[in-house]
């Protein structure tokens, strides 16, 4: 698969474990791509605003704010955005 026809997946997490694990679940599927990480709020809304993912896997507790507030920092008009909890 072309890695423009790929799903790309942004993930948002600060434990180290996690973090490691998920990169290298998805570094590992044939039709996705990791297009971008964060491991706080602050982090997670410039990288999605420059990144524009297809797929967001979001830590819902973060050091600096809730991943829900990240999530609603970067909402608007341009993106689709379908919370799945």
């Amino acid at each position: 698969m072309s890695a423009a026809a790929a799903i790309r997946v942004f993930s948002v997490d600060d434990h180290p474990l996690l973090h490691e694990g998920l990169a290298t679940v998805i570094r590992n599927q044939p039709d996705m791509v990791l297009a971008a990480e964060a491991s706080n709020g602050r982090e997670a809304i410039q990288r999605f605003r420059e990144h524009t993912p297809d797929v967001t896997l979001m830590d819902l507790r973060l050091p600096d704010m809730s991943g829900i507030d990240a999530m609603r920092k970067w909402s608007c008009n341009t993106f689709r955005i379908e919370p799945f909890l």
